[in-house]
């Protein structure tokens, strides 16, 4: 439904609709499509965006392409994707926007091998987050720890860090409860 979803939205001139078409579509590909498929939904997301001048849905399209410029290994494209998000999270303003930058860096560093710099960058976040009011920045921040942890093989760290990791486990469904949600839509 989203690939359809997105076919048609070709034939909308409404950036905004073309936007909201983008974010559901690639909110739906997020967990089973490869990157190659979900980079021009994002980058749709972007310019439909722009063009609607709705900053919030840019921040969440950049945010989107950066992930997936990882994922498929281009860091130079993804580290010009996250300073570009970082220019309009900083324009916006909110904590709540702001906390999500330095992750995006911390994930840019990770195949690196520059720990140092995701250690940084998770402090960073953590700090950000204090002033903020988004209920799901510890949470994203303690899973992102955890995988950056793993990464590293730092098992004094995954220790010390246990009690915050499980915090953050225990707001995610069970797996039994997985099927569920999917078959709930």
């Amino acid at each position: 439904l989203a690939r359809q979803a997105m076919d048609l939205a070709t034939e909308v001139s409404d950036p905004r609709v073309r936007a909201e078409v983008a974010l559901a579509a690639g909110s739906a590909l997020a967990d089973f499509a490869p990157p190659a498929e979900r980079i021009p939904v994002s980058q749709e997301l972007v310019r439909s965006a722009r063009a609607s001048d709705e900053a919030v849905l840019e921040l969440r399209g950049l945010t989107r392409l950066a992930t997936d410029w990882i994922e498929v290994g281009d860091f130079a494209r993804a580290e010009a994707v996250i300073e570009a998000r970082a220019e309009l999270a900083a324009r916006i303003g909110q904590p709540r926007y702001l906390w999500q930058t330095p992750l995006l860096r911390s994930m840019l560093a990770m195949p690196r091998g520059a720990f140092r710099v995701c250690d940084e960058a998770i402090e960073e976040a953590t700090a950000i987050d204090l002033e903020g009011l988004d209920v799901n920045a510890a949470h994203v921040i303690a899973m992102h720890r955890f995988w950056m942890l793993l990464v590293r093989g730092d098992t004094d760290g995954l220790r010390a860090h246990t009690p915050e990791i499980l915090r953050a486990m225990a707001r995610m469904p069970e797996p039994a409860q997985h099927h569920a949600l999917v078959h709930a839509v």
